[in-house]
């Protein structure tokens, strides 16, 4: 049993291989990966306070196209 603070729990453990495993971990990286992208927010800015890539509010002396 696991306990968190005032919360309890019971677990269990069951360890998969071959196709079965293959599919279980697909089901679980698909779940997971639904979740992320649930929580993800665009960045306005950088970690380097620069502004996103394509932003020519602040400066407008960039003539170069944006690459991606």
């Amino acid at each position: 049993m696991g306990k968190s603070r005032d919360l309890e729990f019971d677990y269990e453990i069951t360890v998969v291989d071959g196709e079965r495993g293959r599919r279980l971990a697909a089901v679980q990286t698909a779940a997971i990966q639904e979740v992320l992208e649930s929580l993800h927010c665009p960045v306005k800015a950088s970690a380097a306070g620069h502004p996103p890539r394509g932003d020519t509010s602040a400066d407008n002396t960039d003539t170069e196209p944006d690459r991606q």
